[in-house]
């Protein structure tokens, strides 16, 4: 493949990733918040929202093992392009779940490290 190819290949696998990702993306969210389903997986569960998302990973991954193992001679319930376009968008929701906890942890350290004004 060349350069070219496979820069349009990537652009195009990118869009349809995309469209994939929004789509199952209602499964675990709600109106709110894209991750939620994560967060009350990991609160029944006791995990945390990020070991959640790696649960499933692992998951997608063990199928696409199998698959390169038999050489794609067996046919999975989802197609292979669909398991890989799951594993990229768990990322990216992995992603979004390590930049919030980041977020809440640099509050709760400003928080705690900003001085008080005294009430006059």
């Amino acid at each position: 493949m060349t350069t070219i190819e496979y820069k349009k290949l990537i652009k195009n696998w990118t869009k349809e990733r995309i469209k994939h990702g929004m789509l199952k993306g209602s499964e675990y969210a709600n109106s709110t918040d894209q991750l939620d389903s994560f967060k009350r997986i990991g609160q029944n569960q006791g995990l945390l929202p990020a070991q959640v998302v790696m649960v499933f990973v692992a998951k997608h991954i063990d199928s696409l093992n199998y698959y390169v193992r038999h050489q794609g001679q067996y046919t999975p319930i989802e197609s292979v392009e669909s398991r890989i376009m799951d594993v990229q968008n768990y990322l990216d929701l992995l992603y979004g779940i390590i930049t919030e906890e980041r977020h809440v942890q640099t509050n709760r350290v400003s928080k705690r490290h900003t001085p008080r004004r005294p009430h006059h």
